[in-house]
């Protein structure tokens, strides 16, 4: 294996970096092919016969991938020094809708903006090394939560993959071996449905304008997004069923490119909140009438002025109305008889609600996920979380099924 080196001091810290990477002669080019550079800082700077294992191995897989890219032709005279902004902004552009959904894009956009920009845009993209990501990540990741980490080693590792492939810019991805953060899985309070009835029923809530939506999101399981994207010719009347083939994100915007394809989905409603739904259209229709400012927009639910409602601002009203339920109980001395304090939920707690409970009725998964427009592996792993009851009952059932066929047990 051909191992190369070189050093570089510093004029600030006077500390000495010395730079190992592998190479192979290209005979077509007659040049010498040079892969990523691997920063070890002094003092004390090893020799190319004592190399740390985890440098040696990663030096290997750096000649192997050059070995390949030479004798497959990837590897192409390039104009010296393409910036990795340029890679990045090139690759957020192949980001954009209908690639993945509008929101995804700019979720990808605003934390390369906010968080990596700064520190690589103006470094050459070859030049970047496993140490310069590394360090960085370890300087991150005493300021931000682990979610916000990992966002931002995805987004480096699909720059950098951008960048072999098919760029041709890079042979090996610097980024590949960077490691993610553990994360601890968020505890989501869900509402059973006794609960789910009793929130409905309360007459706060059946006042409010937001009333229809929450009936949407607690029943469907829709994302909040899809609630407030909702359109008027959503709403189907024959057969009675509201599709879902849109979103309306925090920024304000409509987005065609829903988050997966199976976001895509007409499900069929009954008749009770078929009417409701209607109620709501004909609502809007005759504010439109009688109220020349009301705005005019094509959006199935609206704010009291006619316009559309932005998921922030209807999390906001969920918010409100349980947390005033909550403090109301709390401030009596006694709670009366049928009443009863909910569980802490967010408005993104009713999907997994609807999730976690169709579930313990029905164990189709594939049913549930096409409901929600989600994968199974998604709904699993993310939407259904253990119901104590069902687990008691489970457990209870099998208990007493097993210890009466226990000869002489004393249970």
């Amino acid at each position: 294996m051909s191992i190369q080196f070189k050093d570089y001091t510093s004029k600030k810290t006077g500390i000495t970096t010395r730079k190992f990477y592998a190479a192979v002669w290209d005979a077509r080019q007659n040049k010498l092919i040079t892969g990523p550079y691997h920063d070890v800082p002094g003092p004390r700077l090893p020799d190319i016969s004592k190399l740390p294992k985890a440098l040696e191995r990663q030096l290997k897989l750096d000649e192997a991938a050059l070995i390949e890219a030479i004798q497959s032709g990837k590897v192409e005279k390039k104009v010296a020094g393409i910036k990795l902004d340029e890679v990045a902004k090139l690759w957020l552009e192949t980001c954009k809708p209908p690639t993945y959904s509008e929101t995804t894009y700019q979720v990808y956009q605003y934390f390369y903006k906010h968080y990596l920009q700064e520190v690589f845009a103006d470094r050459p993209i070859n030049k970047v090394s496993s140490v310069h990501i590394q360090r960085y990540i370890n300087e991150i990741k005493t300021m931000y939560t682990a979610e916000t980490v990992n966002k931002c080693i995805n987004i480096l590792v699909n720059i950098f993959a951008y960048a072999v492939e098919p760029l041709h810019e890079i042979i090996t991805s610097p980024a590949a071996g960077v490691r993610r953060l553990k994360t601890t899985p968020a505890k989501r309070n869900t509402w059973n449905e006794e609960e789910i009835q009793y929130f409905l029923s309360l007459p706060s809530v059946q006042e409010s304008n937001y009333y229809a939506m929450f009936c949407v999101s607690l029943l469907l399981g829709p994302r909040p997004s899809e609630v407030c994207g909702l359109a008027e010719d959503s709403f189907k009347d024959n057969p009675k069923q509201l599709l879902f083939y849109r979103s309306y994100n925090r920024h304000g915007t409509i987005d065609q490119h829903m988050k997966t394809f199976a976001s895509h989905r007409p499900l069929p409603i009954p008749d009770e909140l078929y009417r409701l739904l209607r109620r709501q259209l004909l609502k809007k229709k005759e504010q439109q009438l009688a109220d020349r400012n009301f705005a005019r927009n094509d959006f199935l639910f609206v704010s009291e002025y006619g316009s559309p409602i932005k998921p922030n601002t209807y999390s906001k009203a969920f918010k409100r109305l349980l947390r005033q339920h909550n403090q109301q109980l709390e401030n009596l001395d006694k709670i009366p008889e049928g009443a009863r304090l909910l569980p802490d939920i967010t408005l993104y707690g009713c999907r997994h609600s609807f999730a976690t409970n169709s579930l313990a009725q029905n164990n189709d998964a594939a049913l549930i996920s096409s409901i929600m427009g989600n994968s199974v592996k998604t709904l699993l792993t993310f939407y259904a979380h253990p119901n104590q009851e069902r687990q008691r009952d489970m457990i209870n059932e099998y208990t007493d099924k097993t210890l009466k066929n226990v000869s002489g047990s004393n249970v």
